[in-house]
């Protein structure tokens, strides 16, 4: 069908299209695409073979009083993926997020308040190549003095941490190597002030199942 806006544009280093809008409670720019099937609301496409440093999209919130705006804002109400990104990045950042003056803020948060009882992973990260044998699937690098990971789980009757079926025969599935600067700290410690003197446990259980395995040790010191 005919183009309804075409814009040419050939002049060097001017805008194509400058909107200067003076809006309050409106939108200074609005797309409304109902009748879409198998067609995108926009577009943006560059085929530029120049290695020049760039942004394809760029929004800037430019005022630092400006608290309560948000610069990126996605609503999908269909059972759909809200964010897809096929990165081809083979020695660079697939997403980055940088935030260098984090007082009590975040760089990342995900939540759920879903009261659904099915199976899910709130986050999973999948290495799906088996030849990728050099690939960490979660690399953390703590340089304060303070926690790489903490975990605080409601859980009663489940685990709070499972590792499943390591596929294992030769290497090590938990391994904490290196802890050379020790002087009054410990490698591992597990501490219980539980009340209840009726329920029988073990704190720590280490369990050799199979009977043929003659050869294991269950701790050696």
């Amino acid at each position: 069908g005919d183009i309804g806006l075409k814009i040419d544009h050939d002049i060097v280093d001017t805008n194509a299209l400058f909107i200067d809008s003076e809006n309050t409670t409106v939108s200074a720019f609005q797309i409304e695409a109902d009748a879409l099937t198998t067609g995108t609301i926009a577009n943006l496409y560059s085929n530029s073979s120049t290695t020049g440093t760039r942004n394809l999209v760029k929004i800037n919130n430019d005022h630092t009083s400006a608290t309560g705006a948000t610069c990126l804002y996605i609503n999908q109400d269909a059972n759909q993926t809200a964010i897809s990104i096929d990165a081809e990045n083979s020695t660079a950042i697939g997403a980055l997020i940088q935030c260098d003056v984090l007082t009590t803020g975040h760089a990342l948060k995900v939540a759920s308040d879903a009261t659904s009882t099915g199976t899910r992973d709130l986050v999973r990260f999948t290495n799906d190549n088996t030849g990728a044998t050099a690939t960490t699937v979660l690399f953390i690098d703590q340089d304060a003095n303070h926690y790489s990971i903490y975990i605080d789980s409601e859980a009663t009757s489940d685990e709070t941490i499972l590792v499943e079926s390591p596929a294992q025969t030769t290497g090590i599935v938990m391994n904490i190597t290196g802890a050379d600067a020790l002087t009054s700290g410990k490698i591992a410690y597990f501490h219980s002030n539980a009340a209840d003197n009726t329920s029988s446990r073990n704190l720590v259980e280490i369990k050799n199942d199979n009977a043929a395995a003659d050869k294991a040790v269950c701790l050696y010191l």
